[in-house]
């Protein structure tokens, strides 16, 4: 893949399984997560991303990821990930 992607339809984020270390990916449209996502590079999430932490579809940063996440978004993140938030996200 890639390293830099733009999501923008649900049938591009339905392919995305994980966001690799040297890959920056770009959420840009209201979708629904189809089920865990795990991160190790870069990604952004600039729209409402509809998540469900007991339904398994939710984001997972790990290693030394980076996640952006505005709006409502809920992050949690192991290692040395980083997380930014704004807005009414919690992390």
């Amino acid at each position: 893949m890639p390293k830099t992607i733009l999501i923008t339809t649900q049938k591009q984020l339905d392919k995305l399984k994980e966001v690799k270390a040297d890959q920056t990916v770009t959420i840009d449209a209201e979708l629904r997560l189809p089920g865990v996502l795990h991160v190790y590079g870069n990604l952004v999430i600039k729209r409402k991303l509809d998540t469900d932490w007991h339904g398994d579809r939710y984001v997972e940063a790990w290693d030394s990821a980076t996640v952006e996440a505005w709006d409502s978004a809920t992050v949690e993140a192991w290692g040395s990930a980083t997380v930014e938030a704004s807005g009414s996200a919690t992390v």
